[in-house]
């Protein structure tokens, strides 16, 4: 993914490049990853844990599949929310999430992020899915109460509200670019 990102990307648009690993990502891995993809990047630790307003004994080690294991889980977690509060990200204006399977397969020949900024959009991705209904169980009952109770007038969500209920579309967030100020705002 990163030798494909500065091959296709970065070696025409040198932007930074933040790495997020866990605990027990070795030093020596960080050395191999900067020495076969020649990208200069900043490897930011972070610590997975249950938040402190959950009980950890009532959470059950996976959900729905064995795959969505409670690492798993945290992933998700980070990478919908706590990922803008990180101190490391508070000068950036954008961020284009890649993870290790998003491969940018050919030379992007503008720079995206001044595309973003130009056209006003504040959020882009390349796949929309459909989850699981065990896996999101509660979801939609939660939202709509949090626009209820708020009184928020959503712009967009009732494209996926069919018969009063979501259909459970959502982004895959594992290759998207945003607006830092987006997820700041009010």
């Amino acid at each position: 993914s990163l030798t494909l990102l500065k091959k296709n990307f970065l070696n025409q648009f040198p932007y930074p490049v933040v790495v997020f690993v866990e605990n027990s990502f070795k030093e020596t891995w960080k050395k191999e990853l900067h020495k076969k993809s020649r990208v200069n990047c900043h490897f930011e630790t972070i610590e997975f844990r249950v938040p402190s307003f959950l009980n950890p004994k009532a959470i059950p080690e996976f959900v729905y599949h064995p795959k969505f294991k409670i690492g798993y889980r945290h992933m998700c977690r980070f990478f919908s929310g706590t990922i803008y509060e990180q101190p490391i990200l508070k000068d950036y204006r954008w961020y284009w999430r890649l993870d290790t399977d998003s491969f940018v397969l050919g030379k992007v020949k503008y720079d995206v992020f001044q595309f973003m900024e130009e056209n006003n959009f504040v959020y882009g991705y390349n796949i929309m899915s459909t989850d699981e209904p065990a896996v999101s169980h509660g979801l939609w009952e939660l939202t709509r109460r949090y626009i209820e109770d708020r009184n928020i007038k959503p712009t967009f969500l009732y494209e996926f509200i069919k018969d009063g209920e979501w259909d459970r579309s959502y982004y895959y967030t594992n290759f998207e670019i945003s607006s830092m100020d987006f997820w700041h705002s009010k």
